[in-house]
């Protein structure tokens, strides 16, 4: 396979992540993604995606879609759903991907706060919006029916005649809706300046690098997994692998069918994993799962304390068996168990750590491979200041480690190119206004930096 030709550059300030949709043409035959189906594989080259990617834009355009306008997605990680997120993009309008497992009232709240007037959907999805009385209508394009049907993504799909349109680096690119576990969701807009930074940055600190191969588990709804997980290996002209499932089984075999080098997960997800590895041998018998049991402590003690490194050695036919190219364990969303950092070291992966929120699209800090603080978010990534404000520790202001090292906790405040510049909609103003305090960013995390400029966050202020 030839080396990737988008690997060679960045993406200048003046960018947008249409120059980076523009450039897949150039990867030609090179496997973009790759998708495991219940017993199958479903690949599309870079030149296949980016055919698909101009001739759906295109096809949006027709239908009424323009620059700025807000398109939902609603569905389950699949090649159609990756191909509908940069189509929507390399048209100009903004992407908004809705979490499928919102409850019903949620799911109407934000297809309401967005106003879209299109979606593309699973006839499945689809059904939960039936229910709904919508100020607006909304047209659906389904990612799984057949091609025949006028609501396909393949029959809205046209010819190109024109060329695409030119945004400003400010313009809008996608809107996420957070969790809402403190009330309603709030839609946060993202500019293609946020995304065009987060990229360069991931790709000038070296967290995905030429070669590599990730593995997708999560959903793009979640800010890391479309940025990490999706547009910074594409970026690269990296392959993406979607899993056919979360269940430990379809996890390990596409670890070992594709040739995975690097996993963008969650915590819940490391746990999934773990309890699969940890279950292939605990089949075999109850000595050889005791055995795994005591290695896997061994391995994570002269990892933790003596800094070595021979699980990689120790364990190779395991290596070899469950992921025998896997590298490299990027964990984010939350705070990631230490034990389970420490094993995965143990195994000889090297385990790196991220902290971020929606708002700040994604990343904030690091803790990059080879690092003995794993239970720290690492340091600020370049272009990222942080600051702590006591003022709001309420009573937590000193953390003591040891006998002589106090730190000083508050609200974690950070500003940057990455940070966003206020929530949608003016029901959400007053809201917009209040996180920022003389340009910087208000977390709601609190949090202390040691003296090597280590973030660590304790909860939330």
């Amino acid at each position: 396979m030839s080396e990737s030709n988008q690997s060679q550059t960045y993406l200048d300030k003046s960018s947008t992540l249409i120059q980076l949709i523009d450039a897949f043409s150039s990867d030609g035959e090179n496997l973009a993604l790759l998708a495991f189906t219940k017993k199958e594989e479903l690949s599309w080259s870079y030149a296949a995606l980016a055919h698909r990617i101009d001739h759906l834009a295109y096809g949006l355009k027709q239908i009424g879609v323009g620059p700025g306008e807000l398109v939902a997605i609603l569905a389950e990680n699949c090649p159609e759903s990756i191909l509908a997120c940069l189509a929507v993009i390399k048209i100009g309008a903004v992407i908004v991907p809705l979490n499928v497992r919102f409850s019903a009232h949620i799911l109407e709240f934000t297809l309401r706060d967005s106003g879209v007037n299109f979606i593309f959907t699973t006839a499945t999805c689809f059904k939960k919006l039936a229910q709904f009385e919508l100020e607006q209508q909304i047209y659906p394009i389904f990612l799984d029916v057949e091609p025949g049907d006028p609501h396909s993504w393949q029959a809205i799909s046209t010819k190109v005649v024109s060329e695409f349109p030119v945004l400003s680096p400010l313009a809008p690119a996608a809107l996420f809706y957070t969790s809402g576990t403190t009330g309603m969701p709030k839609g946060v807009l993202l500019s293609h300046q946020n995304l065009v930074f987060q990229l360069n940055t991931l790709r000038a600190v070296g967290l995905v690098t030429d070669g590599e191969r990730v593995l997708l588990p999560l959903p793009l709804y979640h800010v890391y997994s479309f940025v990490v997980g999706m547009l910074a290996p594409l970026a690269l002209g990296l392959t993406i692998v979607l899993p056919w499932s979360l269940s430990s089984y379809q996890i390990i075999r596409a670890l070992r069918e594709g040739q995975i080098t690097l996993i963008v997960g969650i915590p819940r997800f490391y746990k999934i994993l773990y309890s699969g590895i940890e279950a292939k041998f605990c089949v075999q018998g109850v000595m050889i799962g005791r055995g795994f049991k005591v290695v896997a402590r061994f391995l994570m003690w002269q990892q933790k304390y003596l800094r070595l490194s021979i699980g990689k050695w120790l364990l190779f036919p395991f290596r070899q068996q469950l992921a025998p190219k896997l590298q490299k364990i990027v964990s984010g969303g939350a705070a990631l168990n230490s034990q389970f950092a420490w094993n995965f070291h143990g195994f000889g992966w090297q385990v790196v750590i991220g902290y971020g929120l929606t708002e700040t699209s994604p990343i904030l800090t690091l803790n990059l491979l080879g690092t003995k603080k794993l239970n720290s978010v690492g340091r600020p990534i370049p272009g990222i200041e942080i600051r702590i404000d006591p003022s709001t520790a309420r009573g937590k202001e000193n953390v003591r480690l040891g006998r002589n090292k106090v730190y000083s906790a508050g609200e974690v405040l950070v500003r940057g190119s990455g940070i966003f510049t206020g929530y949608h909609n003016t029901i959400n103003e007053k809201s917009s206004k209040s996180i920022f305090v003389d340009g910087w960013f208000r977390t709601g995390d609190l949090g202390y930096c040691d003296e090597e400029g280590y973030l660590y966050i304790l909860g939330r202020v």
